[in-house]
Formats: C-alpha cells, sequence, structure tokens
C-alpha cells in the first residue's frame, strides 16, 4: 500500500497470535511497518527493513496480553516513528510486557523511541470497556542508533497506569 493521504490504517503486517517469526521483509507502506497487535506473545521480527511507514509497534488498542515481543536487526529509513508501544485510555485488563528493540539502526526516523500510554486513534472506532490503561513493563531499548531525527524520545506513559522497568541501553541518538 503506498504512502499516501489514502492508505491510513493499512500496517504493513499485523502479527497476533503465539510463536510468530518474521524475517527478511522490506516494508514500505502509509502506516505501521509492523505492528504487534494483541493478545500475542512469541513473536520476533528480524534482519528487515523498513522504509516509509510508521515503524515498528506493539498495539494499539492493547484490552489484552501482549508479551515477549522481539524487534531485532532491523534498519529504518524514512519512518515516522521507529520503535513504538502504543496503548489507549479506557480500556481495562491489558498489559504489554516483555518487548525488546535490539540492534535496530534508523535514519531520518521522525520519533525513534516512542511510549504512548494514551495513544488515541480518530480513526479508531472503539467502545472503551473502563478508565484504567494496559500496564506497560519490562521494556528494553537496546542497541539503539538514530540520525537525523526530529525528537529523540517521548516517553509518556498514561498517570493512571504509570510504566515500569523501562530500560535504555547502548542508545545514540
Amino acid at each position: 500500500n503506498p504512502y499516501s493521504s489514502s492508505s491510513n490504517n493499512l500496517d504493513c503486517i499485523d502479527p497476533a497470535g503465539n510463536n510468530i517469526h518474521i524475517k527478511d521483509c522490506t516494508l514500505n507502506c502509509g502506516d505501521d511497518n509492523v505492528a504487534v497487535k494483541g493478545p500475542s506473545s512469541n513473536v520476533l521480527v528480524e534482519d528487515c527493513y523498513f522504509g516509509t511507514g510508521h515503524g515498528a509497534s506493539v498495539g494499539s488498542i492493547t484490552d489484552t496480553v501482549v508479551t515477549n515481543v522481539t524487534f531485532r536487526n532491523i534498519r529504518m529509513n524514512g519512518t515516522d516513528n521507529g520503535c513504538r508501544i502504543k496503548t489507549a485510555s479506557g480500556y481495562s485488563g491489558g498489559s504489554v510486557s516483555d518487548i525488546l528493540f535490539e540492534n535496530i539502526t534508523m535514519d531520518f526516523v521522525g520519533h525513534p523511541l516512542v511510549i504512548d500510554g494514551s495513544y488515541s486513534s480518530a480513526a479508531a472506532d472503539v467502545s472503551l470497556t473502563g478508565s484504567d490503561s494496559a500496564k506497560i513493563f519490562n521494556v528494553a531499548f537496546v542497541d539503539i542508533t538514530s540520525t537525523n531525527s526530529v525528537k529523540e524520545v517521548d516517553l509518556q506513559c498514561d498517570s493512571s497506569e504509570p510504566c515500569n522497568n523501562v530500560t535504555l541501553r547502548n542508545v545514540d541518538l
């Protein structure tokens, strides 16, 4: 799907489930290059190139459990976002945990590292089930390099459900 105003909400790959392996892909699109949805566990995305799009995402609507997700050896050039977790307020019972973004190189990426605990999308037509947000914990950004970015880090956990155990190690933005 082309990168244009008419390609909103057309992710390249939207995996949901268990024991998923995505490898050696070149992805250009008008929305998330890869968006891991819930419920999901044991997801590995590796050795990929992301061009136009919104980057490597977990979420957005996470009223279920997403756990043990790794994005590894990814090269991004020109994506709006890089490594991103997005959960919407108003959902109960969800959690995002044990997420690893490792060995990621980015150039001309708008926002390389993002956690958005109060994500909202005008395109989302959902019925909120509670006042809480998904729990976000055990997240690691390791061996990350980004050049020519607009904004380096945007970590905004929801005030009703703070993020826990977020690690940045060997990050050069």
